[in-house]
Order: structure tokens, then C-alpha cells, then sequence
């Protein structure tokens, strides 16, 4: 258990920065490639393995293969060698290695490991270990690599079925080399991440890998700052948060990400909670499970608490590395603890708790095989920048692909445990999942304040006129009714725009700026109301009764006929002033239904208050207005209420 430092060791030698092809690799690197796996062999009438991407890569490099008849004997025919499987110790996220034991041809018995380097580090033999160990692993580390050190030795039969420990198979290794893959960014990954740092979210990366191959990754995508030309006064560009590996306690280390830059070794930083916000605003900080871990015990220790620390920490750090799958689940918790809204995006078994922690969880597939086929079409190019017209077509062709083969795509553990599972191998599947969300959450605010105000705007008027003794036709009933709910349609037809703005909608329906806004319109139709009541009753002449029997038959007046229309244009009003739009859903000139439907609305709404189209009126059983003053001054009050209502909704929108 336990693990070292790579920057620990002493007396360490220039890097070997050479990549051997496997042919040209010994037997005993070979066997650790291609024996050292958690991969199932192929079921009866099936040809495919069944297991983790990078290890499928190296043991087809490896040149060993599955034995049809014995899936416990792996043979490599061009080197002549065979073994077979006696033991098999799982990789451990908390150990971060495997191992094997193999029994050779000969008889001969061979334990081969291979893991993290600094957690393989202390398990090998030190007179069988290079000096440039430490130094060639930092060289492939910090340009992005994923690096993984193997170990291999001879071991003795302990007897007739009993098994060899662990503990024994994994010590006093030789170490035999280090597998280096070069795994290429995603084509569309930069640009994702890109637009989701315009749009003022921030972007955190948390992985299993290297803190250094992590750093180097996270520099490309823009997750951490790039390395300056010259030399900072404030220091290096990032910081990896480290466990003191002999006096205990964590330190603040310089994080090379640029391996071409000739900036000098800063000197380490001091750990101090209380300057974390400053270093935060000078540097990217970075931290490793190993320092997490040592900050649990050194608060258990000391009787703090490490979620109150973790809570204030996790906020500031960009990069979180070599960290377990229990750490990633901590970690959700204490940026949802911080008051942050999270969305974890995963892949694997290590992310099931974190995507269930987190606020939203969205597992992707990883799909080495489908990537290949979009690769080959032409659908990825290394040169694409991962633009929104890229990653649609990239969308189409792998939705062709599983048309064509829908058993290409193959979901995993981290699909049961998210909500939300997207069968692309892209991470842009988290920008349509804040695009849709924000969508729904605009669209839902919306039709809440929509429905609050028609029914505030109707009881008030069925009031007004049920006070005098009137009520509306069946005909003008009918007419809101059907006006309503196709508005209602037409709004929830709008969809949500290409591009994630830097603004956030209001988080509730409860939110000030959303009573506010309420509150303002009502006043504002209110105020409307009592105007035309007392417009109509200013401008009546006697002719006309102003008041009839309630439950007595319809009969069009000079009230009912203003209070309708006034009812009806605050209603359209409503659906119109309400509207959101950009930048979140498309604009209402762009929603071309409701744009042209509420211009026919308040066409026909001025031609029945002009009452130059008989026919219109007697359908919605109006009564003729006295003069033209009367319905002059009524157009000014249907203006200002449309201009008031508007002001206070794009006031109430400043206040959110």
C-alpha cells in the first residue's frame, strides 16, 4: 500500500526519452503487456474482448493472444512464448496497480505488475531500478502522456493449492518499462470546454490520471493558465497541491505543464487555508487524492473538520488527480455543499458515485471502436477546432453508424447511475443538456407568470362586471379561449438557442424578480381596468343600460364590449411582454407561428375597436362604441398598457 513521490526521489538521471515499438521489446515487457489485464476473452461465437480501451490496445501491441480452447492461456506464436493465468489481482482505484501470476511453459513461475509509477516506485527492487526512473516519467507525464510502470520477478511454488500473496507478488520488482500512450483530445473537446468558460461556468477536471498528464491536458483545453513567455513575477502559472511524503502535511508545488518552457524551478509554497483565495487569483490550482487524503488526516488530527475544509478548497481548484473513486463523490458533495450547481460528465465504474453526487450526471460512451469508424469516414480530423457545425455533423455520422450496427455502442455502469446518458462518444452532449435545461426552465418561468396574470386579469374583470350586474358573451369566451391556448402552443414551440449565454434564468418560479414582475403587471392591468370603467362611464349617454341581470341572456353593451377588449389585449400582452427569448430560446420574431399570430391578434383587435368590420364585431358581440374620442382615448389606454407592462418586465430582468 502506500505509494511515493516521483518528485521524492533523489539523485535522479536525465530522462529517457526514447518510445520503443513493441517489436523490439524484451519477452518480459511483452508478457507484462500482454498477460497483465483485466480483459474477459470472447464469448462461444463471438470474436470481441471485453474490457477497458487501453488495455485492449496494448495487448493487441503486445502480439499475445486468448487460447480458444483454455481462456486462461495466452500465447504469443512469433516469439514462441505461452503462459498461463494461475492468479489475477484486479487493478484497485485505492492501490492503482495489478498483477498477475503466470505460469510459463518451462514450469517457471512469474509475478508481473504494473501501475502508477510513484505507486510502483517503493515496491521495486532499488539495485534493479535506472536513475532516470523518476525523471522519465515526469518527461511523459507533463506532455500529456499516460504513464504506467511495470515490474516483473521469479517466484518460488509456495505448494499444491495454496495461493502466492499479494503482498509477495508485489515487491522487489525489476522493473522492466513504462507504457506511454498517446491518447489525442477528443476533436470537439476544446471547443466544448471553450464555450462553457464564455458562458461564465466553470470547467474542473477530475481523473485517476497523473496529476502532471492531467495539468498538460487541462492546458490544451484552457481549464488551467498556460505557461507565460517569460517569467511571472507572481510565480509559476500552476499549482499542484502535494503530500509531504516524510514529514506529513501537504505543500504547494510548481506544476510544469509546458515541457518545452525554460522558466526556472520556483521555490515550493507553504500550505496556509487562509490564503487559498489569494493564491487562487494568481494561480490554476491543482491537487492529488494523496494530498487530499493526508489534509483528512492532519484535520482528524487536529479535531477540524475536513468537509468544512473541503467545502472552502474545492471551489478554488481547477485540476483534481489520482484521486479514488470515493474522493470524486466527496468531492461532488462539496461543491454542491458550497452552494454550487454542478453537472458531472463520466465515462467509467470510478465515476458511478460522483455522477449520482453531483446535481445532474451525464454519462457519455467511450467507445474506442465507434471513434475509429468516424475517424476512417472522415468525420474527425486531429486539425478540426471542434466547432458547433463539427460536432454536428460528427453527431450524424455516429448516429449513422449505430443505425447501421446498433450494437457499436455498448453502455456501462456509469449509464445506470446519471440521469442522463448520451450514446456519443462527445462531451458536448453537456452543452445541449444546459441548453435544453435552461430552455425548459425559461419556458416553465414563463408560462407560471402567463397563467398568473390571465387569471389575476379575468377574475378582476369578471368581478368588475359581475359588481354591475354584466358578464361576457359566450362568443368572446370562447374567442380568449381559443386565442390562449394557441399562444400557450406556439410558446412552447420555441427552441433553444445554438450558443450558451453568460447569463443564468432565474433559478425558481419563486425567484424576487419573478414576483416582482407579477406583482408590477398586475398593477399595471389593474390600473387599466378602472380606467375604462371609468371611461365607460363618463362617456355614457343613458341609451345604453350599464347594469342587467346577471343571470338574465346576454346583452352587448358599452362595459362589456370595452372590458373585453381591454380583457383580451392584456391576455395577448401577457404571452408577448412575458416572452424571454434570447438569449436563451429563440426570439419571438424568430418564433415565426406566434410572431404572426399575434399580429393577427392585434390587427383584429384594432379593427373591432375601430368597428369598421360589422361582421367582426357581431361576431364577438360587441357593441358600437358613442364617438371617436371614446375610442381614441380607449387606444391610448390598450398603448400604455402594453408599454407599461413591458417596462416593468425589462426592469424586473435587470433586478435577476
Amino acid at each position: 500500500a502506500g505509494g511515493g513521490d516521483l518528485e521524492e526521489l533523489e539523485g535522479a538521471g536525465p530522462a529517457e526519452t526514447r518510445v520503443m515499438e513493441p517489436a523490439g521489446l524484451a519477452d518480459a515487457v511483452l508478457a507484462t503487456m500482454g498477460l497483465c489485464h483485466d480483459l474477459l476473452p470472447p464469448l462461444p461465437g463471438q470474436t470481441h474482448l471485453t474490457g477497458d480501451p487501453l488495455e485492449l490496445a496494448t495487448l493487441a501491441a503486445s502480439g499475445f493472444s486468448f487460447d480458444p480452447a483454455d481462456p486462461a492461456t495466452l500465447s504469443h506464436p512469433e516469439r514462441g512464448l505461452q503462459f498461463s493465468v494461475l492468479q489475477r489481482h484486479a487493478f484497485s482505484s485505492a492501490l492503482k496497480r495489478m498483477s498477475v501470476v503466470v505460469r510459463r511453459t518451462d514450469g517457471s513461475l512469474w509475478g508481473l505488475v504494473k501501475g502508477a509509477p510513484e505507486v510502483l516506485l517503493p515496491l521495486m527492487d532499488p539495485a534493479r531500478l535506472p536513475d532516470h526512473y523518476t525523471a522519465t516519467a515526469f518527461h511523459h507525464m507533463t506532455r500529456g502522456k499516460r504513464v504506467l510502470a511495470m515490474g516483473f520477478k521469479r517466484l518460488h511454488s509456495p505448494g499444491p493449492g495454496q495461493p502466492i500473496p499479494r503482498s509477495l507478488v508485489e515487491s522487489q520488482l525489476c522493473f522492466s518499462g513504462f507504457l506511454v500512450f498517446d491518447c489525442d483530445l477528443k476533436a470537439d473537446s476544446k471547443g466544448v470546454v471553450k464555450e462553457l468558460k464564455a458562458a461564465g461556468l466553470s470547467v474542473v477536471m477530475i481523473t485517476g490520471d497523473s496529476v502532471y498528464t492531467a495539468a498538460e491536458v487541462a492546458r490544451k483545453l484552457g481549464i488551467v493558465k498556460a505557461a507565460p513567455k517569460t517569467p511571472s513575477p507572481s510565480g509559476p502559472p500552476v499549482l499542484i497541491l502535494h503530500p509531504r511524503a516524510s514529514e506529513g502535511g501537504v505543500l504547494w508545488r510548481s506544476g510544469e505543464v509546458d515541457g518545452d518552457s525554460a522558466l526556472p524551478q520556483p521555490a515550493d509554497k507553504a500550505w496556509d487555508p487562509k490564503a487559498l483565495a489569494i493564491l487562487a487569483k494568481e494561480h490554476s490550482l491543482c491537487a492529488t487524492g494523496p494530498a487530499l487524503a493526508e489534509l483528512e488526516k492532519h484535520c482528524s488530527r487536529c479535531g477540524q473538520s475536513f468537509d468544512l475544509l473541503l467545502r472552502s478548497l474545492a471551489p478554488l481548484l481547477s485540476v483534481f488527480a489520482r484521486v479514488t473513486p470515493a474522493q470524486k463523490e466527496a468531492i461532488l458533495l462539496a461543491l454542491n455543499r458550497a452552494g454550487l450547481v454542478t453537472l458531472m460528465c463520466g465515462d467509467g465504474t470510478n465515476d458511478v458515485g460522483a455522477l449520482k453526487a453531483a446535481h445532474v450526471g451525464v454519462s457519455i460512451v467511450n467507445d474506442p471502436e465507434l471513434e475509429r469508424r468516424i475517424e476512417g469516414s472522415g468525420g474527425s480530423k486531429k486539425g478540426s477546432k471542434g466547432s458547433a457545425r463539427d460536432r454536428m455533423a460528427r453527431a450524424m455520422q455516429e448516429l449513422q453508424e449505430q443505425e447501421q450496427d446498433p450494437t457499436v455502442v455498448k453502455l456501462g455502469d456509469a449509464s445506470i447511475a446519471s440521469p442522463f446518458t448520451c450514446r456519443r462518444t462527445s462531451v458536448d452532449a453537456v452543452l445541449s443538456v444546459i441548453r435544453q435545461g435552461r430552455c425548459t426552465l425559461v419556458t416553465t418561468i414563463q408560462v407560471y407568470k402567463i397563467l398568473a396574470l390571465n387569471c389575476l386579469v379575468s377574475a378582476f374583470m369578471m368581478s368588475a362586471l359581475y359588481l354591475r350586474g354584466l358578464k361576457q358573451g359566450d362568443s368572446q369566451m370562447t374567442a380568449i379561449g381559443l386565442v390562449v391556448a394557441g399562444l400557450f402552443f406556439f410558446l412552447s414551440q420555441a427552441r433553444p438557442l445554438a450558443a450558451v449565454a453568460d447569463r443564468k434564468p432565474p433559478s425558481s418560479v419563486f425567484a424576487p424578480a419573478v414576483g416582482l414582475s407579477i406583482l408590477g403587471q398586475f398593477v399595471v392591468h389593474l390600473s387599466s381596468l378602472l380606467a375604462v370603467l371609468a371611461l365607460c362611464e363618463r362617456y355614457s349617454d343613458g341609451s345604453q343600460a350599464l347594469s342587467q341581470a346577471a343571470d338574465g341572456r346576454f346583452q352587448p353593451n358599452l362595459v362589456n364590449s370595452a372590458v373585453f377588449l381591454l380583457s383580451a389585449l392584456m391576455q395577448i400582452n401577457n404571452f408577448v411582454v412575458n416572452y424571454r427569448g434570447e438569449p436563451f430560446t429563440q426570439s419571438l420574431t424568430a418564433n415565426t407561428a406566434m410572431l404572426r399570430t399575434v399580429q393577427a391578434l392585434y390587427g383584429g383587435l384594432l379593427l373591432a375597436l375601430g368597428g369598421s368590420l360589422e361582421p367582426l364585431s357581431d361576431l364577438l358581440q360587441l357593441a358600437p362604441f358613442p364617438n371617436k374620442d371614446f375610442q381614441a382615448i380607449l387606444l391610448v389606454v390598450l398603448l400604455c398598457n402594453f408599454g407599461a407592462a413591458l417596462a416593468v418586465e425589462k426592469l424586473c430582468q435587470r433586478l435577476e
